[in-house]
Order: structure tokens, then C-alpha cells, then sequence
């Protein structure tokens, strides 16, 4: 049974959380502020005040996000223990299903999100509070949950300095009124939420929720707070104040043992830390001047864009030399009184100059914010196939810094949702044996857990955390042939494994989007093994001649310079000038 806390111990915390809530309003407001420049005006009603043209912060984040959380997370585990090496098996098996019942790949994005526009939070827990499903949909009773809050929703001890000394931290979430007051001791202390007031500040839920006046629910809503404390390991559960958004009137509702993860329910991702603060700086906050400079110009061009315009005008007592060049067609020659008659006014448009200060804007965003066009592989950064590999795979060091904090903080929560799931007493997993072609379905019981969850001392990498794209699978399928397949052909052979290459065209014509390829190849005669010498995959003698072909090209860089440089009048080379026109790569 948890320790109870005293009538004291409440009020004090209340009056923590008061005051901590408050001191993260500046943060939940450039929250917001940067979110409603991330959707731009035509998202909601509450989107961005201004028109956002040139959205390089949609850019990044997009481009990072797809770097960092691209592909489904699967767990490797490994132990060094030998003995138990068995049941390492079967805990990644279990683990590997939790992952894909939860939807963890949908989960881990909104949290890397998060991190770029403040910090990404995460919430583990296993729910087995009354018999019902609550708290979503996704989640079911006795299963590991993890998800993602929002600093809208969020609170911890801003009078520490580092994350292991807050004295306690938590997040608020609604739930139906009446499954609350079964699910909580105290539930039926619990009040239906009021929607009489609005917002009184700018949340990000605010962007497609817009105000909640006059709300109305299918069924009453309540909302309260779950506060880990740290010290006594348990988990308080605290009514949601009727008046701003955290007050001293929430009443006790429920306390609750925390027995999961030793380091508490939430975990941190934070890209930019600063010592002595929680609060890290996110890499939205230092992206934020520069978009605003890029389209504050974008929307100054456009203004000029729209007042260029031609005017002709006409002598007063030349209406008649007026008419007759308005009827002419292009080419013809008329006969005028006086050509001085008519005269054009040409009202200037884009400011050469505005333009060439955009371009370079742009460009020294890519540079800052990590070389965003060979991240995304926006356009060829060299003019040599080989040459734009190299600059793809060392872009940047800032992603290769994000991609390993990003990973430390996946591991860390798989583990703790591994954790949650082998130490659950009611677990019990279906799982599938194989033994050659023969599937043998089996039971993953709470009696099968032979050690002590701490004791497997196991190191889990999710290996498949990062996107690839086909053509990354399919490089990796050529090489695999090409190092491993056609060398050992013969001792593969002497073992049965043979080369499927029907197969093989298929998933090529599939990874390459060619329909033609599977199209190509007849398949007269079954797949049959060959008796006898088996002959190599290449020719021993081949011959190859190399021919170096010049062919003038651009790069992304090259093409913005000599840009700049026409629209600046400076003079330059006619190669230079021709990047201009060439096509990049």
C-alpha cells in the first residue's frame, strides 16, 4: 500500500505545482506562437496571424523528423548471460508485439516533434485501473502504454536544477466523469470540466480546438492531475482546478505505488540542454528570427509582385493616336499624328536586390540549421555522383548529435516498457516457435520469467529506428549478392540455400516502381536444383571499358550565386552566368 500523504503534504504540493505551471508559461507560449508559424494561415482559424510563404521551419522540422523517427522501432535484445539467452528471445518477441499493438512508430514522432519545439515528453505506465478501457482507445487494461504529452499539459519542479532533483513532476488528462469516480478512490470528488471561461492563454491544442467556450461534450468530461513523487515513489493523483489552469483547489483524489521503471513514468527528450536548467533550448526557438526574416521579405515581393503593372498614356487632343494603337494588332504599322502622343509607364516590381538578399537567406538557413538541402535531399550538392554521397552522409554533425540522443532515449523507453511487461504478473503472450518449416505456437507466462528483470543485464538496440527508403533497401539487397551471395555460391549451394530469382525481380521491380521489370522475365520452368559443378554468378574473365563523358551541370549552390550575381549586375563568366539555365546535377 503507498504512503498516504498528509492534508500538509497536499497543500504544499498544490501550491508547488501552482507555481511552477506558472513559470513554464513563457515556454508553452513560444510553444504555440512556433506552431502556429509550423501550420501557417490556411490550417485552422486560429493558425498564423500573416501569410507564411516561405515556411523553412516546415522544412526542417519535416526533414529532421523523417531522419530521426522515420522508420517502425524494433528491438534487438542481447544478453551475455548464456542460461538465459532463451527467454531474452522471448522477451524481445513480446516486446517487438508491444511495440506494433501500441503503435509506438505513430507515438515516437509526435515526441521528436516535440523536442524541436520545446522538449518531447513521454508517459509509460501499464493500466489496470477498473475494467473498462480508458485514456484512449489504444489503450487496453493490463498492457504497457506509452505516450506522448504535450507541454500544455505538463508540470515538474522548476526550482531544480537538473532533471534527477525535482522533488516531483506529472500531467494533467481528461477521462469520462463517471469512469473516473469508479476508477479513483476519491472519484467522487471529481467535478465535470466548465467551458464558461475559454483560454486564457495560447495552447497548441488551441490550433484546431480554437476557444472552448460553450463547449459541449457527448459524455462529462474531468480532468486531473497524476504528480510522480520521486522520494516515495508514488504517484498522486490530484483534481484539476476550476479556476486557471493549475490553482490550490484541486482536492486528493487517488495515491498509487509507482512499480514500474525505476527512474519514474516519464522521460525527457531534450536536443539542446542548458546546465543549470531543465528547460532545454529548443532548435525551433533559435530557427524562429530567421523564418521570420525570410517571409517577412517573401511577403514584401509579393506586394511588389502585385503592383507591377504597364500604363499608357495619351496626350490630351491624342485620344485619336490612343485609339488606333489600342486596336493594332502585334506587328502592325499605323499611321499616327504625333507617335509622342502615347507614352507607357512601366511601375517597377520585384526589387532585384529584395530577391538576391531571399536567396542568400535561404541559403545561409540551410547552412545554419544543418545543410537542409543534402538532408533532404532537396537538390545535388556536388557535381559528381560520388562526390554528393559523401556530402549526404557527413551533412551534418548536428543530425548525427540528434540521431544518437534520439536513440538513447528510444532504448530507454523500450526498456522501460519491457520492463512493464515482464514484470506484470497477469501477462500472458501467444507466441510462435519455429523449428525449420515447422510453427509451433507457444505461451510466454509469468511462470517463464527465471530471473530478476534487472539481472538479464540485456542490451537492446532498435535497429530498424531510422527510415529507408526503397532504393536504401534495395542498395543494401545488391550488395549483399554482390559480397556475399556470388563468393559463397557453392558453399551455399552445398547447403541447400539457393538464390530465388523470380523473387528477386519481383522485389526489384516493386522497390523501382518499373512494372516493365516483372514483365520482362518468363518463367518457362520451375526453379530447380543443379547437380554438379556449380558454375559462378560472373564470368572469371570480363572485360570493362571506362569512358569519361563531360557534361556541363549545376549545383543548387552554384545556380543561387550566379543568380544573385545577375540580379546584382555584377559581372561574370558565361559558363558561370549558363548555371543559371543548366539543370542541377
Amino acid at each position: 500500500m503507498p504512503k498516504t500523504p498528509t492534508k500538509d503534504e497536499i497543500t504544499r504540493l498544490q501550491r508547488a505545482i501552482n507555481w511552477s505551471y506558472r513559470q513554464l508559461k513563457p515556454f508553452r507560449e513560444n510553444d504555440a506562437a512556433a506552431m502556429k508559424e509550423y501550420v501557417g494561415s490556411h490550417y485552422s482559424e486560429n493558425g498564423a496571424d500573416k501569410k507564411v510563404p516561405f515556411s523553412l521551419m516546415e522544412l526542417a522540422i519535416s526533414t529532421y523528423t523523417q531522419r530521426l523517427s522515420g522508420g517502425k522501432p524494433r528491438a534487438l535484445f542481447t544478453s551475455p548471460h548464456r542460461q538465459l539467452q532463451a527467454q531474452t528471445a522471448k522477451l524481445q518477441r513480446g516486446t517487438n508485439h508491444l511495440l506494433e499493438e501500441i503503435d509506438f512508430h505513430l507515438t515516437l514522432p509526435e515526441i521528436v516533434q516535440g523536442a524541436f519545439f520545446s522538449m518531447g515528453i513521454v508517459k509509460m505506465g501499464l493500466d489496470v485501473r477498473g475494467k473498462m478501457e480508458w485514456n484512449g482507445f489504444l489503450h487496453d487494461v493490463t498492457q504497457p502504454f506509452a505516450d506522448s504529452v504535450t507541454l500544455d499539459n505538463w508540470v515538474h519542479d522548476m526550482g531544480a536544477t537538473r532533471w534527477d532533483k525535482v522533488q516531483f513532476c506529472g500531467d494533467q488528462y481528461s477521462l469520462d466523469l463517471e469512469d473516473a469516480k469508479e476508477i479513483f478512490q476519491h472519484g467522487d470528488k471529481l467535478k465535470p470540466l466548465l467551458y464558461e471561461r475559454g483560454d486564457q492563454e495560447n495552447k497548441a491544442s488551441s490550433l484546431s480546438q480554437g476557444h472552448t467556450f460553450n463547449r459541449e461534450d457527448f459524455r462529462e468530461q474531468t480532468a486531473v492531475w497524476d504528480i510522480w513523487d520521486p522520494r516515495e515513489n508514488r504517484i498522486i493523483v490530484l483534481a484539476a482546478g476550476e479556476g486557471e489552469e493549475v490553482d490550490t483547489t484541486g482536492e486528493y483524489i487517488d495515491c498509487i505505488d509507482w512499480n514500474g521503471p525505476e527512474r519514474g513514468p516519464y522521460r525527457l527528450l531534450r536536443f539542446n540542454p542548458i546546465r543549470g536548467n531543465i528547460m532545454p533550448v529548443p532548435p525551433v526557438g533559435l530557427w524562429r528570427d530567421l523564418h521570420d526574416l525570410a517571409n517577412n521579405v517573401m511577403r514584401k515581393l509579393d506586394r511588389q509582385a502585385r503592383r507591377q503593372k504597364t500604363v499608357y498614356g495619351v496626350r490630351p487632343g491624342g485620344e485619336p493616336d490612343g485609339n488606333t494603337t489600342m486596336t493594332a494588332n502585334d506587328g502592325d504599322m499605323v499611321k499616327l499624328i504625333d507617335p509622342k502622343n502615347v507614352s507607357n509607364l512601366n511601375f517597377p516590381g520585384v526589387d532585384p536586390q529584395m530577391l538576391a538578399f531571399l536567396i542568400q537567406l535561404k541559403n545561409m538557413a540551410s547552412w545554419l540549421w544543418g545543410n537542409l538541402d543534402a538532408l533532404g535531399g532537396l537538390s545535388p550538392q556536388a557535381e559528381t555522383l560520388g562526390q554528393d554521397k559523401l556530402l549526404t552522409v557527413s551533412a551534418s554533425q548536428r543530425l548525427v548529435r540528434m540521431q544518437n540522443i534520439t536513440l538513447d532515449f528510444t532504448v530507454d523507453v523500450i526498456r522501460g516498457l519491457s520492463e512493464l511487461l515482464y514484470t506484470d504478473p497477469f501477462m500472458v503472450l501467444p507466441q510462435t516457435k519455429r523449428y525449420n518449416n515447422i510453427s509451433v505456437p507457444v505461451l510466454w507466462t509469468p511462470e517463464d520469467r527465471e530471473a530478476d528483470f534487472m539481472q538479464y543485464n540485456m542490451n537492446v538496440e532498435p535497429y530498424s529506428l531510422q527510415y529507408r527508403s526503397p532504393s536504401e533497401r534495395l542498395e543494401t539487397i545488391r550488395q549483399t549478392m554482390i559480397q556475399i551471395a556470388a563468393p559463397f555460391a557453392q558453399q551455399m549451394m552445398a547447403q541447400g540455400i539457393d538464390v530465388d530469382f523470380e523473387k528477386l525481380f519481383t522485389i526489384i521491380g516493386d522497390y523501382t516502381g518499373l512494372d516493365e521489370m516483372k514483365e520482362l522475365m518468363i518463367y518457362s520452368n520451375p526453379r530447380q536444383v543443379q547437380e554438379g559443378p556449380v558454375r559462378a554468378m560472373q564470368s572469371p574473365v570480363t572485360n570493362r571499358i571506362n569512358t569519361r563523358i563531360n557534361r556541363p551541370g549545376a549545383t543548387s549552390q552554384g545556380k543561387d550565386e550566379a543568380m544573385i550575381n545577375n540580379l546584382m549586375g555584377f559581372g561574370q563568366q558565361p559558363a558561370q552566368a549558363a548555371q543559371v539555365s543548366r539543370p542541377t546535377g
